[in-house]
């Protein structure tokens, strides 16, 4: 029960992060993978192997459907598949408790950009991650302080 409190915590966490950050999440069990499968390895896959994933692409791309307010130069978006700049792929594993009593959860990006700046979205994104979706970073260290104090 405390690995699924800890595990929804972070998956809530890294959705709000991703919501902030003017993307659209999908969420749903599936399995990892970069693989190169043939029919055969794609037969004896092991389906409890599923985890939970959260996959983000940029907000403004929706469908084929580009807003005009989030396009800043028209030929930036020319020949861009349908997720938009970069995709995310966050898989979140519950791996047990630690020593201490807190609860270990593990997440795996899996990251994919087509062009210069979807990799400079993805640089900036990713290195925000562990301080927002932590807690940990000034903003959420000054909330605390405000809170301890009222």
């Amino acid at each position: 029960d405390g690995i699924k409190k800890a595990c929804k915590e972070v998956i809530d966490r890294l959705t709000s992060y991703f919501e902030l950050n003017s993307m659209t999440c999908v969420s749903q069990m599936r399995n990892r993978g970069n693989f190169d499968f043939d029919d055969r390895d794609r037969k004896s896959l092991d389906r409890s192997e599923e985890i939970f994933c959260i996959t983000a692409t940029e907000a403004h791309f929706q469908g084929d459907v580009i807003s005009d307010s989030q396009q800043s130069d028209p030929n930036d978006n020319n020949n861009l598949p349908l997720e938009g700049h970069f995709l995310i792929d966050a898989f979140v594993e519950c791996t047990g408790e630690r020593a201490n009593g807190n609860m270990r959860v593990q997440v795996n990006l899996e990251m994919y950009c087509h062009t210069k700046r979807g990799q400079n979205a993805l640089d900036k994104i990713r290195g925000r991650m562990p301080g927002e979706v932590g807690r940990t970073n000034r903003r959420w260290r000054r909330m605390s302080k405000k809170a301890d104090h009222q």
